[in-house]
């Protein structure tokens, strides 16, 4: 990217790959301000609810829970926030079981850290483009058949031009 800015040719936007799209990449490319548009890596979330499902202020905290209340407070310590939010509220709440906000002394907290913040919108967007409009359409499984066809076919051809010799009882020797 350093190569191509200096020709003033950079983009303001690289799509890639999961890959590529480690937080640290990201976090890289926004330094020379390249915004890399990619999957999140690692396992899918559980089925419980993440901190992508709650509302987010830009800056970091947590505005709000996937229900809609508030925080009654938030804070930052050395790079790690705590959203609180009201015990009774949380007892009475319908995805209590699914949520990773957990009791406290004075209220029910929600504890995550700066990259957990940087890749919750990320995640949001992820869950957008597999769930939103189309996403399992017939061609789009139609395409996802013929690739996988494709490919076995590809297989079979590749094995018949290039049989494995191992399986063959004879061995070639090159006279010198």
């Amino acid at each position: 990217m350093k190569d191509v800015q200096s020709r003033e040719l950079g983009p303001e936007e690289v799509l890639a790959d999961t890959l590529y799209g480690s937080d640290e990449n990201c976090e890289q490319a926004a330094a020379l301000s390249v915004a890399v548009i990619s999957s999140v890596g690692g396992p899918p979330p559980g089925a419980g609810l993440t901190l992508a499902d709650f509302q987010l202020s830009p800056d970091g905290p947590v505005l709000a829970c996937p229900q809609g209340e508030a925080t009654r407070a938030t804070n930052c310590r050395k790079h790690r926030y705590r959203a609180a939010f009201s015990s009774p509220r949380c007892h009475a709440c319908p995805q209590r079981s699914r949520c990773p906000v957990k009791p406290g002394k004075h209220y029910h907290y929600r504890r995550y850290d700066e990259k957990a913040n940087r890749l919750a919108p990320r995640r949001a967007r992820n869950r957008a483009m597999e769930t939103g409009p189309g996403s399992k359409s017939r061609l789009a499984q139609l395409i996802f058949l013929v690739k996988g066809h494709m490919q076995t076919f590809g297989t079979t051809i590749t094995n018949f031009i290039i049989p494995d010799v191992s399986c063959y009882p004879f061995e070639l020797k090159m006279a010198a």
